[in-house]
């Protein structure tokens, strides 16, 4: 009896080990590696939720690669006094979320995304959504998108979804 109440606890717990989102928690700026955002985006299963340390209140994660959301996420800074920076440093795009995907992100700053001539990247700066995408207060900044091409922080494809919910945009451009 002991034992087979002992096998039933188990495989209960194989089960539904990943029932519940966890918490990943971004430990430093590093562009890629261990406790960096582009790998707890990496790391996270589809509906988990991206914090940051306590220690990066207004520190800048500067990206060599745009960010792409391709499962269910939650990136939140809320718990931080001074949002954290996700900037593209004027030379990318800070962030493709992908069909049919649901990413949330809460009080962040994206900040300095570029849109270039090659064709995946020509639209949305700052942004590209093809997924449904939810902005909680964000601040969406210095955005150039230079060619005759839509959004300078943010383009909605078709289909695609966007909620913005006490957020700012500003100096943000395209020559639409």
């Amino acid at each position: 009896r002991c034992l087979a109440f002992c096998l039933w606890v188990a495989l209960f717990c194989l089960t539904t080990e990943r029932l519940y989102a966890a918490s990943l928690i971004v430990t430093n700026t590093y562009v890629n590696g261990l406790g960096s955002l582009r790998q707890a985006i990496a790391d996270a299963a589809p509906g988990d939720t991206i914090v940051f340390a306590a220690a990066l209140s207004g520190q800048t994660i500067s990206l060599l690669e745009t960010l792409v959301l391709d499962k269910p996420l939650t990136i939140d800074g809320s718990t931080l006094p001074i949002a954290v920076v996700v900037s593209g440093m004027q030379q990318r795009r800070v962030l493709s979320v992908k069909a049919g995907v649901t990413a949330t992100l809460i009080h962040l700053v994206i900040a300095d995304g570029k849109s270039d001539y090659s064709y995946d990247s020509r639209a949305g700066a700052g942004n590209y959504n093809s997924g449904a995408l939810t902005l909680i207060d964000i601040t969406v900044r210095n955005h150039d998108a230079p060619i005759l091409i839509d959004g300078g922080a943010v383009y909605n494809d078709t289909n695609a979804q966007l909620l913005v919910r006490h957020s700012s945009f500003y100096h943000n451009s395209t020559n639409t």
